[in-house]
């Protein structure tokens, strides 16, 4: 966890750098890179938390959240 937490600290600096420089197109392209890593890393924690019958359910439950 302290090297993802290093990797988003640096991904905060670089996205607010960023938007104070007025580049919204880097902006928009860091975060979502960031946003993309970290709900991939996010969810497999989940995955692998739930393992069995109920990590199906929890799967669709996430992708029904980011759906609404």
């Amino acid at each position: 966890f302290e090297n993802m937490n290093d990797t988003s600290t640096q991904e905060h600096r670089e996205i607010v750098k960023a938007i104070l420089d007025k580049d919204a197109d880097r902006a928009v392209k860091l975060l979502t890179g960031h946003l993309t890593r970290n709900y991939g890393t996010y969810f497999r924690l989940a995955m692998d938390a739930n393992s069995g019958s109920g990590a199906r359910e929890d799967a669709s439950n996430i992708r029904e959240k980011n759906h609404e």
